[in-house]
Formats: structure tokens, C-alpha cells, sequence
């Protein structure tokens, strides 16, 4: 199954790069990029980040924080270039991190990861953001990634389950861009047999011990949402997005708990799959959902 995402998953990316590359990559004066900034010093090249900074004339926005999808078994900090750029352009400083990825680590590590670079690159003055407006985006398995970071931060009975602290910030807003929030139903949630044996197969990996582990029970969405409130969130799902009852299910569950949440739903286009404002950013339906999060962050 690993084998299948990654060789599909590059297969799209490629295809986006020939695309748009040339339109959104090509260097106008207009942002920086500073690559392979390490948020932990122990020699692993995916402990690293890159910060995309905006050049124009306008006055910075705030900042963009990006946690990358990709299954948890594949992906990096350019994973997705054409899609920073265009954001950036907009007036916006931008930081993508890399993390370590299953089936080398456990699910847990990758949290973690997440939750290392996210307090590193908030509480470094040293790399000259603007930290006191932030909005932390996560896109599928990012998306997941970007909850759990959020609420080691922030949540002082999880944080301490999984032996980190939690620190003050301003991240005024998390945007969950198709995401999968739980884990345990992966697949499930599409109510098809099969794939509850598929999710077992994925969870064995995910958890060292599978059920034996301490995290299997603290690591989904159904699973923290009581410890505390998140910021505002912008949910964007598709109909055309074959894992869309992950979205329905977060926004029911967030909502139902207090939780503001700015849901969008694109409707059907067969071209408007599973995070195609990421793979696509030159599509008109992508760049209107995009500038829709960047306006409500705006606003905030």
C-alpha cells in the first residue's frame, strides 16, 4: 500500500511542477527562500524546515506555518513549492517543515516531531518571523499532524501524557485541508468490510505494540477533543474527495463541542480530488479557497 501512495503521489507532483513551475517558481523579486534550517540539532535531515519569506512592498500579514500530508509515509518541506509560493506572494512569511516518517517511526515520534518544530520556530528570535500572528495548516495526514502539534502546545493534560510542555504562542487560527483526524478509522469511516482490516494493517505499523501501545487512545481527534478548545478552524473538503467523511465527521465532532469552525465544501469536479488546492494551486477553484483561509486569517 506504501508503495502505491508514494508512486501516485509523485506522479501528481510531477505532473504539477511541468505545470506551474515556470509561473510560480521563477524567481521575481517577490519572496526568499532560506533552505534546511535545522529545529533539532541531532543530525537527522528530517529535522530540518524551510522559511519562505515574503519580499514585496505591502506590509507583511502574519505568518504561514505548514505541516505536510502524504499518508505519514512520505513527503518533505518542498512537497509542495508552487503551492508556498502562491500563498507567500500574498503577502505572507511561510515555514514548511520536514519530519520523520512511518514505517521509521512510530506514529507518536512523527507528533512529536510536528510538536519540536512547531515550539523551535514560534519561540526563536533569532530566525526574524513575526510570530505573534500565526495560522498552522495541515493538508490529509498533515492536517492530523497539525491538531496533535496544536494541542501538545496548548493542552496540559496531553502534553504531559506524551512528556512534553506546552507553551505560549499566537496561533490564531488552524486550517485542516482535507484532513483524516482519526486514525483508528482511516478507512473505516468509508464503511466498506475491507477496510477494516486494512486499517488493522496500517494501526500495526502506526503503534509500536498496536493496541499494547500508550498512545493508541491519544491520538485522534474523538480522542483529545475533550482536553481543551482549539483556536478557529477552517475546514475545506471537496465532493470529489473520496475521503470527505473524514471532514463531515470532524466538523460534526468540533462543533458539537464548542468549537468554532469556517466549514467549505467544493462542489463535485472530477478534478477536485483530495487536496487539489495544494497539488493544483493554478486552478481558479483553488486559488478561491485559498485566498478564503488567508481572508479569514486576515481578519482575525
Amino acid at each position: 500500500m506504501g508503495l502505491i501512495f508514494k508512486i501516485g503521489s509523485r506522479l501528481l507532483i510531477n505532473s504539477m511542477k511541468k505545470d506551474v513551475v515556470k509561473e510560480y517558481l521563477t524567481p521575481d523579486g517577490t519572496y526568499s527562500l532560506e533552505k534546511d534550517l535545522k529545529y533539532l540539532d541531532d543530525g537527522d535531515p528530517r529535522h530540518t524546515f524551510n522559511i519562505y519569506r515574503y519580499l514585496g512592498k505591502d506590509k507583511k500579514k502574519g505568518l504561514l506555518f505548514h505541516i505536510h500530508g502524504g499518508s505519514w509515509i512520505y513527503g518533505d518541506k518542498m512537497f509542495a513549492d508552487p503551492y508556498y509560493v502562491s500563498l507567500v506572494k500574498q503577502g505572507y512569511d511561510l515555514v514548511s517543515i520536514s519530519y520523520r516518517l512511518i514505517p521509521s517511526v512510530t506514529i507518536d515520534e512523527e507528533i512529536k516531531d510536528c510538536y519540536q518544530a512547531l515550539k523551535y520556530i514560534l519561540n526563536n528570535s533569532d530566525l526574524n518571523l513575526d510570530t505573534s500572528k500565526v495560522l498552522l495548516i495541515g493538508d490529509s495526514a498533515g492536517g492530523h499532524l497539525a491538531m496533535m502539534a496544536y494541542a501538545l502546545a496548548s493542552f496540559p493534560q496531553l502534553a504531559k501524557f506524551y512528556d512534553v510542555f506546552t507553551f505560549s504562542h499566537h496561533i490564531v487560527m488552524l486550517a485542516l485541508l482535507h484532513p483524516v483526524l482519526e486514525l483508528h478509522r482511516i478507512l473505516g469511516l468509508l464503511e466498506n468490510k475491507t477496510n477494516y482490516y486494512l486499517d488493522k494493517k496500517m494501526e500495526e505499523v502506526f503503534f509500536k505494540g498496536y493496541k499494547e501501545s500508550p498512545y493508541y487512545y491519544h491520538s485522534c481527534l474523538s480522542e483529545i477533543v475533550n482536553d481543551g478548545k482549539f483556536p478557529l478552524v477552517y475546514l475545506l473538503t471537496s465532493e470529489a474527495d473520496g475521503l470527505m467523511k473524514h471532514s463531515l465527521f470532524a466538523y460534526d465532532l468540533l462543533t458539537k463541542k464548542g468549537n468554532e469552525v469556517k466549514f467549505q465544501v467544493t462542489p463535485y469536479f472530477k478534478k477536485l480530488g483530495h487536496v487539489y488546492e495544494i497539488l493544483h494551486p493554478e486552478y481558479k477553484e483553488s486559488q478561491e479557497v485559498n485566498e478564503k483561509m488567508l481572508d479569514i486569517f486576515s481578519s482575525l
